[in-house]
């Protein structure tokens, strides 16, 4: 509606921070749904462990970029 576009690129990712809201509340909802043959906490656990990836994968492009524009 906007027209803004998201992608998921590093100095392009802003538009996309306002969804993190909605996709974290929509993937609570979903742990029993989906993982539903793993206990709770495992499931919990490798969300946790798939977000912590991503983080240290921007925060790693966020300091190259930052090098190359010193």
């Amino acid at each position: 509606m906007t027209g803004i576009q998201i992608e998921w690129a590093f100095p392009w990712d802003r538009p996309g921070i306002s969804f993190s809201l909605g996709s974290a509340m929509l993937m609570a909802a979903a742990i029993p749904v989906v993982f539903n043959r793993l206990p709770y906490a495992q499931s919990a656990a490798l969300l946790i462990a798939l977000a912590f990836g991503a983080h240290t994968a921007s925060n790693i492009t966020y300091r190259d970029e930052n090098r190359k524009m010193k």
